[in-house]
Protein backbone atom coordinates (compact mmCIF):
# COMPACT_ATOMS: atom_id res chain seq x y z
CA UNK A 1 0.00 0.00 0.00
CA UNK A 2 0.97 3.65 -1.02
CA UNK A 3 0.09 6.80 1.02
CA UNK A 4 1.92 8.85 -0.80
CA UNK A 5 3.74 10.28 2.42
CA UNK A 6 7.14 10.04 2.92
CA UNK A 7 7.68 7.74 6.39
CA UNK A 8 7.89 9.56 9.64
CA UNK A 9 9.63 6.93 12.42
CA UNK A 10 9.56 9.96 14.67
CA UNK A 11 5.93 10.54 14.63
CA UNK A 12 4.19 9.15 18.29
CA UNK A 13 1.79 6.10 18.42
CA UNK A 14 -0.77 6.68 20.39
CA UNK A 15 -3.11 3.51 21.24
CA UNK A 16 -6.34 4.27 22.67
CA UNK A 17 -7.67 0.36 23.62
CA UNK A 18 -8.81 -0.20 27.13
CA UNK A 19 -8.46 -4.64 27.03
CA UNK A 20 -6.32 -6.64 28.87
CA UNK A 21 -4.66 -7.33 25.03
CA UNK A 22 -3.95 -3.81 24.57
CA UNK A 23 -1.91 -3.18 27.32
CA UNK A 24 0.91 -5.67 25.67
CA UNK A 25 0.39 -3.75 22.55
CA UNK A 26 0.53 -0.30 24.25
CA UNK A 27 3.94 -2.07 26.05
CA UNK A 28 5.36 -2.61 22.88
CA UNK A 29 4.39 -0.37 20.18
CA UNK A 30 3.23 2.48 22.28
CA UNK A 31 4.38 6.07 23.03
CA UNK A 32 1.01 7.12 24.46
CA UNK A 33 -2.21 5.56 25.85
CA UNK A 34 -5.45 6.83 25.96
CA UNK A 35 -7.98 4.40 27.11
CA UNK A 36 -11.56 4.90 28.22
CA UNK A 37 -13.94 3.52 30.86
CA UNK A 38 -11.16 1.98 33.26
CA UNK A 39 -11.67 2.44 36.59
CA UNK A 40 -9.12 4.54 38.39
CA UNK A 41 -7.44 1.65 40.34
CA UNK A 42 -7.42 -0.84 36.83
CA UNK A 43 -6.41 2.53 34.84
CA UNK A 44 -3.26 2.47 37.60
CA UNK A 45 -3.04 -1.14 37.58
CA UNK A 46 -2.44 -1.85 33.59
CA UNK A 47 -0.40 1.93 33.76
CA UNK A 48 1.71 -0.23 35.98
CA UNK A 49 1.53 -3.23 34.03
CA UNK A 50 2.74 -1.57 30.49
CA UNK A 51 5.47 0.22 32.71
CA UNK A 52 6.94 -3.06 33.64
CA UNK A 53 6.71 -4.36 30.07
CA UNK A 54 8.63 -1.59 28.73
CA UNK A 55 12.10 -2.45 29.82
CA UNK A 56 14.77 -0.48 28.09
CA UNK A 57 11.73 1.99 26.68
CA UNK A 58 11.08 5.40 27.35
CA UNK A 59 7.74 5.65 29.72
CA UNK A 60 4.44 5.40 27.96
CA UNK A 61 2.34 8.96 28.31
CA UNK A 62 -0.81 8.05 29.91
CA UNK A 63 -4.03 10.27 28.71
CA UNK A 64 -7.01 9.38 30.66
CA UNK A 65 -9.62 10.89 32.18
CA UNK A 66 -13.73 9.96 32.45
CA UNK A 67 -16.59 11.48 30.53
CA UNK A 68 -17.98 14.72 31.91
CA UNK A 69 -20.45 17.16 32.32
CA UNK A 70 -21.27 19.98 34.09
CA UNK A 71 -24.28 22.41 34.35
CA UNK A 72 -25.94 24.49 37.32
CA UNK A 73 -28.41 21.65 37.36
CA UNK A 74 -26.57 18.70 38.14
CA UNK A 75 -29.79 16.97 37.18
CA UNK A 76 -29.32 18.41 33.74
CA UNK A 77 -25.42 16.95 33.59
CA UNK A 78 -26.43 13.36 35.71
CA UNK A 79 -28.83 12.88 32.24
CA UNK A 80 -26.30 13.20 29.56
CA UNK A 81 -23.80 11.76 31.25
CA UNK A 82 -26.43 8.85 31.73
CA UNK A 83 -27.55 8.74 27.90
CA UNK A 84 -23.36 9.04 27.29
CA UNK A 85 -22.86 5.74 29.21
CA UNK A 86 -25.54 3.90 28.11
CA UNK A 87 -25.54 4.73 24.96
CA UNK A 88 -21.69 3.50 24.99
CA UNK A 89 -23.00 0.11 26.76
CA UNK A 90 -26.32 -0.77 24.73
CA UNK A 91 -25.13 0.44 21.26
CA UNK A 92 -21.33 -0.26 21.01
CA UNK A 93 -21.74 -3.85 20.21
CA UNK A 94 -20.58 -5.96 23.32
CA UNK A 95 -16.94 -4.95 23.86
CA UNK A 96 -17.54 -1.56 26.57
CA UNK A 97 -20.51 -3.60 28.15
CA UNK A 98 -17.86 -6.27 28.95
CA UNK A 99 -14.94 -4.10 30.14
CA UNK A 100 -17.15 -2.75 32.25
CA UNK A 101 -18.84 -5.81 33.68
CA UNK A 102 -15.00 -7.24 33.67
CA UNK A 103 -14.65 -4.42 36.08
CA UNK A 104 -17.14 -5.94 38.63
CA UNK A 105 -20.48 -3.56 37.32
CA UNK A 106 -21.76 -6.61 35.89
CA UNK A 107 -25.26 -6.23 37.40
CA UNK A 108 -24.95 -2.18 36.65
CA UNK A 109 -24.57 -2.98 32.88
CA UNK A 110 -27.28 -5.49 33.16
CA UNK A 111 -29.74 -2.75 34.62
CA UNK A 112 -28.64 0.01 31.85
CA UNK A 113 -29.47 -2.69 28.99
CA UNK A 114 -33.13 -3.25 30.94
CA UNK A 115 -33.64 0.37 30.98
CA UNK A 116 -32.66 1.19 27.01
CA UNK A 117 -34.33 -1.85 24.71
CA UNK A 118 -34.07 1.06 22.40
CA UNK A 119 -31.49 2.75 23.40
CA UNK A 120 -30.01 6.57 22.13
CA UNK A 121 -27.07 8.76 22.32
CA UNK A 122 -29.52 11.57 23.65
CA UNK A 123 -32.32 10.06 25.81
CA UNK A 124 -30.55 6.51 27.49
CA UNK A 125 -30.75 6.54 31.04
CA UNK A 126 -29.19 4.86 33.40
CA UNK A 127 -31.57 3.45 36.31
CA UNK A 128 -30.73 3.97 40.34
CA UNK A 129 -29.18 0.57 40.63
CA UNK A 130 -26.49 1.31 38.35
CA UNK A 131 -25.36 4.70 40.06
CA UNK A 132 -21.92 3.19 41.12
CA UNK A 133 -21.31 2.85 37.33
CA UNK A 134 -22.07 6.41 36.40
CA UNK A 135 -20.23 7.26 38.91
CA UNK A 136 -17.11 5.42 38.23
CA UNK A 137 -16.67 6.54 34.78
CA UNK A 138 -18.06 9.55 34.27
CA UNK A 139 -17.54 13.21 36.21
CA UNK A 140 -21.04 14.95 36.20
CA UNK A 141 -22.56 17.46 38.03
CA UNK A 142 -22.55 21.30 39.07
CA UNK A 143 -19.19 23.14 38.05
CA UNK A 144 -17.66 22.42 41.46
CA UNK A 145 -19.05 18.44 41.40
CA UNK A 146 -16.62 18.03 38.29
CA UNK A 147 -13.38 19.81 39.32
CA UNK A 148 -13.85 17.65 42.44
CA UNK A 149 -13.96 14.38 40.33
CA UNK A 150 -11.02 16.24 37.59
CA UNK A 151 -9.26 16.86 41.15
CA UNK A 152 -9.55 12.77 42.35
CA UNK A 153 -8.24 11.61 38.56
CA UNK A 154 -5.18 13.85 38.40
CA UNK A 155 -2.54 11.63 39.59
CA UNK A 156 -3.50 8.71 37.31
CA UNK A 157 -2.50 10.50 34.35
CA UNK A 158 -0.10 12.47 32.50
CA UNK A 159 -2.60 14.46 30.71
CA UNK A 160 -6.08 14.55 31.86
CA UNK A 161 -8.56 14.23 29.32
CA UNK A 162 -11.77 16.12 29.11
CA UNK A 163 -14.18 13.24 27.52
CA UNK A 164 -17.12 15.48 25.91
CA UNK A 165 -20.25 13.32 25.05
CA UNK A 166 -21.68 13.79 22.10
CA UNK A 167 -23.93 15.85 20.61
CA UNK A 168 -23.97 18.73 23.97
CA UNK A 169 -24.63 22.14 23.46
CA UNK A 170 -21.31 24.64 23.43
CA UNK A 171 -23.08 26.71 26.31
CA UNK A 172 -22.13 22.77 27.94
CA UNK A 173 -18.91 22.11 26.53
CA UNK A 174 -18.05 25.27 27.88
CA UNK A 175 -18.95 24.95 31.33
CA UNK A 176 -17.44 21.60 31.28
CA UNK A 177 -14.01 22.37 30.21
CA UNK A 178 -13.37 25.45 32.49
CA UNK A 179 -15.20 23.39 35.40
CA UNK A 180 -12.01 20.71 34.71
CA UNK A 181 -9.42 23.27 34.00
CA UNK A 182 -10.52 24.24 37.71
Amino acid sequence: MKLGIAAAPDLPIWIAGSGKLATRVVAEHGDGWYPLFLTQELLRERAGEITSLRVGRPPITVAAGPFAVADADPQVARAIAASCLAWYICAMGDGYAELLADQGFGDEVQAIRDANPRPSPTRSIVPPEAEAALAAFTAHGTPDQVRATFDRWAPDADIQMVVLPAGISWETIETTLVAAAG
